[in-house]
């Protein structure tokens, strides 16, 4: 964090961020080149270097690790595929990694060129008989120099199409990208085999790979170009053996380790729905719940866009990791889903996980507890009076335990929701195909439709997360992140925690909470001015479901990332490691793709999401897009409204809204007053799941080893973007 560091030696004392003592000791690796029984500490060694050259460094098992002090993606799930580009300076270099609990491995490799193709971590389709002739996949492009660097990416089918993309590669990093294919005319055996090649003013390298050939009504995977971050995903699409408009379209979520093909196939092929497997970014992901969730409305989307359905029949399912996401997206979006069906699912990360939830929270930590409120199932709850539900769950299940599932039907049977519950006797966590592939599922989504109803009884955590059921759309709260709910009929309605609303139907006469309205029009946007509701519209620039906090809401809208280069070279250093760092953890967590670009090259006119690394001294779109921002950080100074904080140890993560050629943007910062600060946001969770934000977060370097204690303050603005109207704790 200091930027101090030297190799330590056998025997040297260490003070951990509790206080605690341990000693450094020499580990030798077996005879496959691993290391075993570090219980998730760290491992440091050093590489002597005659000469400075660039090298590729594979590593597996490892949470991250430093390089000459710079931080690094690491390959926390082992799968062994994540290649590092590294500078090697002459002489010794220190490597410091953050050991995980299982095997770590690993080695240094020359690199094959400046620009080298991977092919271990591929997002690929599936060649379809008959299906479409242009094709999009994601493929690994390393880059082993010290500027980025763009690239065309030449495509050759079997026949001689060729297809041409272009990519940006950070400096000494990777970056997936996605890349066009043309499927060949003619007869297709059972692979196809396409030649990569990547060219500057030479060809830098080459690579093929097989995509498997399918029948268009096989289980096959398709791909899509993300909106979140202009990546390429997939998902798995077990079709209808007879297509038809009257089909049930059914999405199921995996469970944790699990791909979604895999998921996709558990199900036998049926003649009268179309079932799609999103993938949740990753087999780990993000548990479904922040940009694991997204994904999975994305991939409902692009289902709902490609194959014949009813419109009025969609439904949600799932197992383990994707049980629990199946309550959570479920419960977030009654409207979506005529049918939910957990399958050994968990409730929430407190029931579960072992969810951070104090017994007597400060006012900060209440503050960061509230932000994490779209992971509260139990607190909407009765969203599912409007769908129906099927719970299954194995009575001998030795990793979620089935007394989730009897949670959840005692919670169903207290507001007499509409649903079935089955235990399986003796079964396990995952008792064959049948566990997800159950005949009661598939017996409820025949029954089950989509209805148009009178009535609305809807909560939602967040309007930013989800802000309407039919024809009631939540547009602000008056405490932000506290459950917000509107019961509504005909004529009459109350509201808790709603500040906007608008309702999308008209109404002869309305009594909303004790006051006559009367008639009311189609789309009339209602606000509460000091608990008297009159028809009115949310000033320009104000909070909206589509530009809100809290921080992590930064992460989609085409998000990009902006380096301050204005600062020291230590500053600027640390903006652009910090960026490659958050950008290569995204790719390895979340399948990810982002743009980085320094100060000068960002336009303020973009209309993209952008995440600005660097203060207002360092970084020159900081007084462009941040000018109006009550948080203001300079060398040895942060201030939020009238309250000045001085020393060079602050950190600070918090968003804001910029408008760029009339449309809205969020503008996030990841910053600090000095080197001490910046570093300390590089072991900040930013892209875990169970893990959230406010909307801003101010904090010292000792959060690292006091916890909430270290956090100076954080809170909500108020729907004027303003700290007088929204809510704040300080320690």
């Amino acid at each position: 964090m200091r930027g101090k560091w030297s190799m330590p030696k056998a025997g040297d004392s260490l003070t951990n961020a509790r206080g605690g003592t341990a000693k450094w000791r020499q580990v030798t690796a077996g005879k496959d080149g691993s290391f075993s029984g570090l219980g998730g500490g760290y491992l440091a060694t050093s590489v002597e270097a005659p000469n400075e050259c660039a090298m590729v460094l594979e590593a597996s098992g490892d949470a991250l690790v430093y390089i000459n002090g710079a931080p690094r993606a690491g390959d926390s799930y082992g799968y062994g595929y994540l290649k590092l580009p590294m500078w090697l300076h002459k002489g010794q270099n220190n490597l410091l990694f953050v050991a995980g609990r299982g095997q770590f491995k690993a080695k240094l490799t020359e690199p094959r060129g400046p620009i080298q193709i991977e092919t271990g971590d591929l997002t690929v389709p599936d060649v379809l008989i008959g299906g479409p002739k242009e094709l999009w996949a994601g493929v690994v492009l390393l880059n082993t120099t010290d500027k980025s660097q763009r690239v065309h990416v030449f495509s050759r089918n079997s026949g001689g199409d060729s297809a041409m993309s272009t990519a940006e590669i950070p400096a000494m990093s990777l970056r997936k990208v996605p890349i066009k294919l043309i499927v060949p005319n003619g007869d297709l055996g059972k692979q196809e085999k396409f030649q990569i090649e990547c060219r500057q003013t030479r060809v830098t390298d080459k690579a093929s790979i097989d995509l498997e050939v399918k029948r268009i009504n096989e289980t096959h995977r398709e791909t899509f170009i993300s909106n979140i971050d202009g990546s390429l995903q997939y998902f798995a699409v077990n079709p209808s053996q007879k297509p038809s408009d009257k089909d049930p379209l059914i999405l199921t979520l995996h469970g944790a380790g699990v791909e979604a093909i895999g998921q996709a196939r558990a199900y036998s092929n049926k003649d009268w729905c179309t079932l799609v497997a999103a993938t949740n970014r990753r087999p780990y992901g993000f548990d479904w719940e922040d940009i694991g969730r997204l994904d999975a409305l994305e991939v409902l989307t692009e289902a709902k866009r490609r194959f014949a359905h009813d419109p009025q029949s969609i439904h949600l399912t799932g197992h383990s990791m994707g049980g629990h996401g199946t309550w959570a997206v479920g419960t977030l979006y009654p409207d979506l889903f005529a049918s939910i069906a957990p399958s050994a699912g968990w409730i929430s990360f407190w029931s579960y996980a072992g969810g951070y939830k104090p017994a007597n929270a400060t006012p900060v930590e209440a503050e960061l507890l509230q932000s994490m409120s779209p992971s509260d199932t139990l607190a909407r709850v009765e969203n599912t009076l409007e769908e129906k539900v099927y719970i299954l769950h194995g009575d001998k299940d030795d990793n979620v335990p089935v007394a989730q599932a009897r949670e959840m039907k005692r919670v169903l049977t207290s507001i007499h929701a509409d649903f079935e519950y089955h235990e399986e006797p003796g079964a396990g966590h995952w008792w064959g195909d049948k566990c997800v592939d159950w005949p009661g599922i598939f017996d409820q989504i025949r029954s089950s439709r989509l209805t148009s109803r009178k009535e609305i009884d809807f909560t939602t955590p967040s309007p930013a997360v989800s802000s309407h059921d039919q024809w009631v759309t939540v547009l602000e709260q008056i405490h932000p992140m506290a459950p917000s709910h509107v019961k509504i009929d005909e004529s009459e309605g109350t509201t808790e925690n709603v500040y906007a609303l608008r309702l999308d139907k008209s109404f002869d006469k309305l009594v909303l909470d004790h006051q006559y309205l009367g008639r009311i029009g189609h789309g009339a946007q209602l606000v509460n001015v000091f608990g008297h509701w009159q028809i009115d519209r949310l000033k320009d620039g104000a909070k909206s479901p589509d530009v809100s906090g809290p921080f992590k809401n930064v992460y989609q809208n085409h998000f990009l990332f902006v380096i301050g280069t204005h600062g020291s070279p230590e500053e600027n250093k640390w903006a652009a490691d910090k960026a490659r760092f958050d950008a290569e953890t995204f790719q390895y967590r979340g399948n990810g793709s982002v743009d980085i670009v320094t100060d000068s090259q960002y336009n303020a006119g973009w209309q993209r999401n952008v995440i600005l690394y660097g203060n207002a001294d360092t970084n020159s779109a900081w007084t462009p897009l941040l000018a109006r921002c009550p948080i203001q950080v300079t060398r040895g100074q942060l201030k939020v409204g009238d309250k000045s904080l001085s020393g060079g140890d602050l950190a600070g993560l918090f968003i804001y809204p910029h408008k760029a050629h009339g449309k809205w943007i969020l503008v996030g910062a990841i910053t600090g007053t000095g080197i001490e600060g910046f570093r300390t946001t590089d072991r900040l969770a930013i892209f875990s799941s169970g893990v959230a934000y406010p909307d801003w977060t101010i904090l010292s370097a000792n959060v690292l080893s006091t916890g909430s204690k270290g956090i100076n303050g954080c809170g909500f603005f108020g729907n004027d973007w303003t700290l007088k109207s929204g809510e704040s704790a300080w320690n």
